[in-house]
């Protein structure tokens, strides 16, 4: 019974491992398109996200005391970034998109208030 219970833990670590890989993901996505890196240069950013990817699984399954690679853990990170993927990622965007609109107009409105006219 003690071990079904783990199970559940180290299941749900990595379906949170897995979101974090998610978010990983689309962190060194931005910083590679921001800095429109070339073929080598995504190489590196795909094997940097990949060594996230690793060390992200073994500290979530070090943290639950799991002691052998399982087939749950692939399918509870696989979850994760699916999650993140189909649903996380497109609320972040479309928060995005909504503070993009709101908050250049409320910029623009205080600074016209701030700035008195010199006459």
């Amino acid at each position: 019974m003690l071990w079904e219970a783990n199970q559940a833990q180290v299941f749900l670590a990595m379906v949170y491992a897995g979101l974090a890989m998610g978010v990983c993901y689309d962190l060194l996505r931005l910083l590679r398109l921001l800095l429109r890196a070339g073929p080598v240069l995504t190489a590196l950013f795909d094997l940097l996200f990949w060594l996230l990817a690793a060390a992200l699984a073994a500290c979530a399954a070090a943290l639950c005391g799991a002691q052998s690679l399982r087939l749950y853990w692939l399918l509870g990170a696989l979850c994760g970034a699916v999650l993140w993927a189909a649903g996380l990622r497109r609320m972040m965007r479309a928060s995005a998109r909504l503070a993009a609109r709101i908050l250049p107009c409320s910029a623009r409105k205080e600074a016209g208030k701030a700035e008195p006219r010199a006459e």
